[in-house]
Parts: structure tokens; C-alpha cells; sequence
């Protein structure tokens, strides 16, 4: 068989699921890896996915470019529903964008340590990508980032909080890229609602300006894959040119219109998280043997300080204790450090005393 393979594919390594694919029994485990929300109840997610079902005739394709989703959305952050287009989560959207505006020749500029997946795009179609290293404190290094801005560069990407390190970047830095860059920038809001502001009325001052935003997190919608994009009409017009019109399901799109009708179900599962991230950063900062990162997200990074463990050992060690954590020392600026996801009281004591009891033995 003939294959006819664009040679940046075959360059392109499959994310690697070997962690998913391992059955993780939430009653017996602490899944503190993926910075999902585990504190919401399934049981009231279950109730408002049922009440979605009894208004979904199956038999009919969904509205167009989950117009059900953006009229709804639209409404609750008081934009026009032309500046919104939804997708199937953050990995959809910034799949949709790097298709619409990377190509071979172009470059795209991240802030390093950052979300992995950034890489995967601009890698898939074939960009060039530009690494600029944050800040020791973890901001933007801004000046760095117009310096390394050309004329090839179709997009910077700027995750606020960001993943891994946590922290939210100053608004002020923000609005300087958008202002001296006249390409994309790309911000992607995630784990905004944990934060302490959000930029995306902004979308309204600047266009060049897109943000992402996802129904994982805050939500805890993970398993149904939706999210946005809120940016100039130009751009949204751009990314329905490339997303085939039934690709966001009915169900979802009842899902995401009730969900947001259920904002203060929500609001107050992520306001007991908030709280939760500073009893945990707090129980952090007292072990000796590792620093914990401020942060704005549902997770926190912490650095490991004894020099005799590797982050991998403390990785497996606490697995055999029941407990799930991401190691990230590979990243750049974060060796011997781990990020942990805010889980409920059980989990995060369940992690604290994990770790405690590694660091006493080793």
C-alpha cells in the first residue's frame, strides 16, 4: 500500500495516553494529574445532562457551528454571538486555529514551560516554533517576545493561568503584546475562573485578539469536549471555513446552554476550590523538603528540594499509596518539580501525608 503522508506527520509522536488508559477507582484513588474538577458532584452534572437529553430529537442534526452553544454563551459573557465559535474543547480549537493560520514558513511563538499541546500543532502543520523562556518568577518576558516577532510570525500563544506554573500574568504585559503585535495572540483562558480576572471583553478593544475558553475545568465537563473561542468576526469566520457545520453535537450544545444557566452551582464549587488551593498551598510550604508556586488555577506546582529523590521515585512511590500526580520536571525552568491537581479534603490530605511519609523514609 501507497501512503501518501505530508512529512510533518510522520514526524508527529501520538500524545501519550498510557496514564489515561489506567482505571482509577475515585472512591480508593486520589486522581490529582489532570486538573480535572473533581470537587463538583457528578450527581448534579448527571441531573443537568438529563434534563439536556429530554430536549434533544436525536434523529436531527445539530444547529450549525453549535450556533445553540454561541448564542448562549454570548449572552452570559455579554458578547456578540458573531465574536463566538465553539468547539470541541481546547485541543479542537487550537487545532482549528493552527490549521486556519500555520503554515510551512510561518512561525509561532510560546512561553516556555507551557501547555504541551501548543507544540503539537505548530509541529502538525508544519510552523516553525519560537521558545521564549518565562521570567524566573514565571511572568512574561515581554521584551523577548517582540524581539523574537517577525514578519513570519502568525500567532503568539499565551496560556493566563498558565499550565504548568499556575500563576495568572499581569494584564498590563498582556495588553502590550496585543498592542506592538499585529499577528494573533492567542490567550488561553483555561483555568481563568480560579483566577482573579479574565481578558475577554478585551476582544472587543483589540482585534487581534482570541481567547480560548474551556467547560473542563471550572465546569467539570471534561468528558463532553466543549469550549470556545471569543475573537474579532474576521477571525471567527476564518475558523467556520475550516470546521465542518454539525461537528458540535446537539447534546453538548444543550449541555453548555444549561450549564451556564446553572452558573451558581458552579460559582460555588469553584469558589470551595480557591479555597482549598490556599489550605494545600499552605500545608505545601510546611514540609521543608519542597516550595510550592503561588497559584491562580485548580492545581499547584511544587519543587522538590532533597536532592536524593528524583521526581519520577516520588511519582511511583505515590502511586503505590493510591495517588496520581504529574511530574514536570522536563520542562524547561521546573527541574524536580511536580504539579498537583486540587482535589477534595480527602484526596489533598491523602496527597500531603503520601508525600510527607516518602520524604520521611527516603
Amino acid at each position: 500500500m501507497k501512503l501518501l503522508i505530508r512529512p510533518e506527520i510522520e514526524e508527529v509522536k501520538p500524545y501519550d495516553v498510557k496514564d489515561l488508559l489506567e482505571i482509577k477507582d475515585l472512591k480508593t484513588i486520589a486522581k490529582l494529574d489532570l486538573n480535572e474538577n473533581l470537587l463538583i458532584s457528578n450527581r448534579e452534572i448527571k441531573k443537568i445532562v438529563k434534563e439536556a437529553i429530554k430536549e434533544v430529537d436525536f434523529r436531527l442534526y445539530p444547529k450549525p457551528y453549535g450556533k445553540e452553544a454561541a448564542e448562549a454563551i454570548a449572552e452570559f459573557y455579554g458578547l456578540k454571538e458573531e465574536k463566538i465559535f465553539v468547539g470541541n474543547g481546547s485541543d479542537d480549537l487550537l487545532d482549528k486555529l493552527s490549521r486556519t493560520f500555520i503554515s510551512k514558513g510561518s512561525n509561532v511563538i510560546i512561553n516556555e514551560p507551557t501547555f504541551a499541546m501548543y507544540s503539537f500543532f505548530i509541529k502538525l502543520y508544519g510552523g516553525e516554533k519560537k521558545e521564549v523562556l518565562l521570567k524566573p518568577n514565571f511572568q512574561l518576558n515581554v521584551d523577548e517576545i517582540l524581539n523574537k516577532c517577525d514578519l513570519k510570525t502568525s500567532m503568539v500563544i499565551i496560556c493566563s493561568p498558565n499550565n504548568p506554573t499556575g500563576n495568572q500574568f499581569d494584564i498590563k504585559d498582556v495588553e502590550k503584546v496585543l498592542k506592538n503585535f499585529d499577528g494573533l495572540v492567542v490567550v488561553d483562558e483555561a483555568y481563568v475562573d480560579f483566577a482573579d480576572y479574565s481578558i475577554i471583553n478585551l476582544v472587543e478593544k483589540y482585534e487581534n485578539l482570541v481567547v480560548l475558553r474551556s467547560f473542563s475545568k471550572s465546569f467539570g465537563l471534561a468528558s463532553i469536549r466543549a469550549g470556545f473561542a471569543a475573537a474579532n468576526e474576521k477571525v471567527i469566520n476564518y475558523l467556520m471555513k475550516v470546521s465542518g457545520p454539525f461537528s458540535v453535537n446537539a447534546l453538548t450544545q444543550k449541555i453548555i446552554k444549561m450549564a451556564l444557566k446553572n452558573w451558581s452551582l458552579f460559582k460555588k464549587e469553584i469558589e470551595f476550590i480557591v479555597k482549598e488551593r490556599e489550605w494545600m498551598f499552605n500545608e505545601l510550604k510546611k514540609i521543608d523538603e519542597v516550595t510550592p508556586f503561588p497559584s491562580k488555577a485548580n492545581f499547584i506546582l511544587f519543587k522538590v528540594n532533597k536532592n536524593n529523590l528524583s521526581t519520577k521515585f516520588i511519582c511511583d512511590k505515590l502511586k503505590l499509596l493510591g495517588v496520581y500526580v504529574k511530574n514536570r520536571s522536563k520542562d524547561p525552568l521546573l527541574e524536580k518539580c511536580l504539579r498537583v491537581t486540587v482535589g477534595t479534603r480527602k484526596m489533598n490530605i491523602k496527597f500531603i501525608s503520601g508525600l510527607k511519609k516518602i520524604l520521611n523514609e527516603a
